[in-house]
This record gives structure tokens, sequence and C-alpha cells, in this order.
């Protein structure tokens, strides 16, 4: 069976935005109003800024260049005229004193109008990133009431004036996922994985992408280069290891998944991949332990239930090619009863919906035959 079929519903499947902003953001001040965890500083998107228009703060460097060029010239034009008229001994004394006069306000003007506009120049990007940054929280707090259109609405006002970044690539892609178009999604997030290349948060996201809707490979590279920055990480590390399983490479999962067990062995998310590793290679029994282990953490888990019931599922399937029917009824029996207590929790999952289905059809053909 190709592994891309493979049907468990993983925990990594789950996106969550605001735990992923939680991790991205850290380590930036948040400001008002504090509810808002993926805000900026005005000095961060001033970087930004820069970054992106890189000709304004050229443009700031040449005028303050011209400004020092101007004073130069001033003061050498100053010093030609002062020995002009210690040389003109026919000149009246009201023309050397309005001449001077004249310079030295000259002089004046022009420095203040150039400082005057240098100032706009140097006051002008702050303005357009408080503005930026604010607009930019108002799609963020139309994201959390679920206004998801409204929030897009925003960005691509954002996007249409050329103030494109990493936050509001990535918040848009949450925006269409919300709204069920998976293809945009990973558009966007593609595209702030480029402005940000390794990102861990963005890189959780496409990765999940890129393997959900049959690139692999491409899934692979993906989160690949995010944990060869981040090694540490236990959310990259944990779809590193699913990436490999789902490029058929389940020797090396195997090997993250004993690693992440050693660190925490309360964490039941390294035995649910652990239970899938061993599903994949065939060994029904260890799946089980682990699956087990993992189910005794998180006794409420929906998903551990239903990897139990496909474990189950597939015993049932190797006894009966075996042909001991007895077993096999009794495995989709556990199968079933696993499914059940998953579909409490989760009455409206449509997947669990359907493994019930399947394996009852199973059952009702056993009792057929």
């Amino acid at each position: 069976m190709s592994i891309c079929k493979f049907r468990f519903l993983q925990y990594t499947l789950v996106l969550n935005l605001f735990q992923n902003l939680k991790t991205t953001w850290q380590k930036f001040l948040q400001i008002q109003p504090p509810q808002f965890p993926f805000m900026v500083l005005n000095n961060f998107f001033a970087w930004k800024f820069s970054y992106e228009f890189p000709h304004i703060f050229n443009f700031r460097i040449n005028f303050l260049s011209m400004i020092l060029d101007h004073e130069g010239q001033s003061y050498n034009r100053t010093s030609r005229f002062s020995s002009s008229l210690l040389k003109s001994k026919n000149r009246l004394i009201e023309n050397k004193t309005s001449g001077i006069k004249g310079g030295i306000f000259y002089s004046f003007r022009n420095q203040f109008l150039f400082l005057l506009l240098s100032l706009l120049v140097l006051t002008h990007p702050p303005l357009l990133l408080a503005q930026t940054n604010e607009d930019y929280s108002i799609a963020l707090k139309e994201f959390e009431t679920k206004n998801y259109e409204k929030s897009l609405e925003i960005i691509r006002v954002l996007h249409e004036q050329g103030k494109r970044s990493y936050e509001t690539h990535y918040l848009a892609g949450h925006c269409h996922f919300a709204l069920g178009r998976i293809k945009s999604a990973g558009s966007h997030w593609s595209e702030a994985l480029s402005m940000k290349p390794g990102d861990p948060a963005v890189s959780l996201d496409y990765s999940r992408f890129l393997l959900n809707n049959g690139r692999e490979d491409d899934g692979l590279l993906v989160i690949a280069r995010a944990y060869e920055l981040n090694p540490r990480n236990k959310d990259i590390r944990l779809l590193f290891g699913t990436a490999l399983l789902y490029n058929g490479k389940a020797r090396d999962a195997l090997n993250i998944t004993e690693k992440l067990k050693a660190e925490d062995s309360n964490d039941y998310r390294p035995l649910v991949l652990e239970g899938q590793i061993y599903y994949y290679l065939g060994n029904i029994e260890k799946a089980e332990v682990s699956l087990k282990w993992a189910n005794s953490l998180v006794p409420n888990n929906a998903n551990v239930l239903n990897n139990l019931a496909l474990v189950y599922e597939k015993a049932s399937n190797q006894e009966n090619k075996k042909g001991k029917y007895g077993n096999a009824k009794n495995f989709l029996n556990s199968a079933k009863e696993q499914i059940e207590s998953a579909l409490k929790l989760e009455p409206e999952n449509s997947h669990f919906k359907n493994n019930l289905r399947r394996i009852e059809a199973k059952l009702n053909a056993f009792s057929n035959s």
C-alpha cells in the first residue's frame, strides 16, 4: 500500500496558527492590543521597510550628502567673497554690508529648506510603517474573529501597495486554509517561506501541505531544511520523521522517534509516529504497544483511538489471510470498539465515520459467510 494513502489521522495534520505564531514571535515585544500574538514593533517593520524599499534609504543618505556638499560650497563661496571684499577698495561700505547680509541670509535659507525636506524624508517611513503595522493588526483581528475574507481583503490592499511580508503571506495562507482553499494556502506559505527560509512555523505548515497533496519529496526537502536550521525543535523533528516515513525511509524515521522518546517519556507524539512506522513495516504487535502507550498518556485523544482501530483492522486482514477467521473477527471487533470511542469524542469527523462503515462492512461479511 502506498504510504501516500496511509490513512492515519495524525496529530501533525491539525494546523494551529496561534501556537505557531507564539513560537515565531516570542522574541518580539507585543504592542496594543495585547491579545494579538502576531504583532511586531515599528522598529522591526522599519528593518523590513529598509529591505523592501532600499531606494528610500539610499535617497536619505544621498540627501544628507547633498546637504554637506551644499555647506561646503557655501563655505568656499564665503571665503572667496571675503577675499574679494578685502581687495575691492572701490566698493561702498553699504554694498559690502548688504552683500554680506544677503549671502548669510541666502545660505541659511537654503540650509533651512534642505534640513526641512530632509526631516520630512527621515520621518516619512515611520509613518508608512505605523500604518502598515496598524493594517496588519486589523487583518489579524479579523482572522481571530473568523472573518477570513475581510482579513484577506486587508492583506490584498497591503500587497497592492507593495507591502508584502512574511507575516502577511503567512496569515493569508491560514485564511485560505480556513476557507478550504488549500492550494491558495500553499501558495502563500510558499511565498512566506521564500522570505524566511527555514522558518519553523511556515516550514511546518507548508511541509504538511505538500505531504498531504502528493508531493512527498518536496515536503521532505522543506522540513529537512528547517531541521538543519532548528535541530532541537521538537515539532520540526517529529514532522521530519513523518516526512521520512512518507518517503519510505522508515528506519531513519524510527531513529528520530527513539531519540525523542528518550528525551521525554511523557510526550505521546513520538509514540504515535512510532506506531505508524511499525504499522508501515507490518509489525502489528509493536504498533499496538506504541499506540496503547500513547493512549495511556492521552486517553481522550480521538486520533490515537482511530489509529488503534486501523492497527486492529490490519491485524484482522493478516489473520484472515492465514485462514484464522476467528482471530480476524476478534480484531475487527476491537477495531470497531476503538473507532466508536473516537467518534464519541469527535462525532462529526468524516474520516472516522468512513472507517467505521468499512469495519462494519467487514464484520457483516463474516456474519454472512
